[in-house]
């Protein structure tokens, strides 16, 4: 399958009536949300459930879609539903809230990578791995994540580890600091992007990234 990441420079970390809009609707397990005042900055929630949209972690409901929830004949200014990759941050929220002792790193090193990581990154993927093992976090690729933690290797003389990673494991790599940096901090994520293989880039801002996994995924940071 394709995976297709685009990505654009600015604030990615949500803010916290944000996560109050998310959280509302994944609340709703099916269906849609209808929302009941038109979507203009003047109404502070509406315009969050557009912003969240923008970033892929909601949908708006189509014109065509509208009109099949009018009641009485009136159609609600507009509706929405959380995406996977909603549901995924939250579940990425509730780990990292709670997470799991840390695995320790690998003791040997090699030198030299087409990329590399923070250690603190490393600590971010192995807690990570931790959670989606045990199941808590649903999204994550279990075996690519496992061969990123098994792989990397610390660069003798400074914090950071070495990674040659295939497009599996590049495509996991950016999926959890992209939800790290929803959550809290994108400083890592963004810091990988500009290390990315211009090999691996498509255009000045999209990368694309085939992987044998049963899904595809739209990946995009405001």
């Amino acid at each position: 399958m394709t995976v297709h990441i685009t990505f654009w420079e600015g604030k990615v970390t949500l803010r916290s009536d944000e996560w109050a809009v998310l959280e509302s609707l994944a609340r709703k397990k099916q269906g849609w949300t209808i929302g009941e005042q038109p979507l203009e900055a003047r109404y502070r929630p509406s315009s969050i459930v557009r912003t969240l949209s923008e970033k892929s972690l909601s949908k708006l409901a189509t014109d065509r879609r509208l009109d099949a929830l009018a009641r009485d004949g009136v159609r609600p200014p507009w509706a929405a539903r959380i995406t996977r990759l909603g549901r995924s941050v939250l579940e990425y929220r509730a780990h990292q809230e709670s997470p799991p002792e840390p695995v320790p790193p690998a003791p040997t090193s090699a030198p030299g990578s087409e990329i590399n990581v923070r250690a603190v990154d490393m600590d971010l993927f192995r807690t990570t791995l931790a959670a989606a093992e045990a199941g808590s976090l649903t999204d994550i690729d279990v075996i690519a994540l496992q061969s990123v933690v098994s792989k990397a290797r610390p660069v003798p003389g400074t914090h950071r580890h070495a990674l040659a990673p295939d497009k599996a494991e590049l495509a996991v790599v950016l999926h959890v600091l992209f939800l790290e940096s929803l959550y809290r901090d994108a400083s890592g994520y963004h810091q990988l992007l500009r290390e990315l293989p211009m090999s691996w880039r498509r255009g000045r801002r999209q990368v694309v990234i085939r992987t044998p996994l049963d899904r595809s995924a739209a990946i995009t940071a405001l």
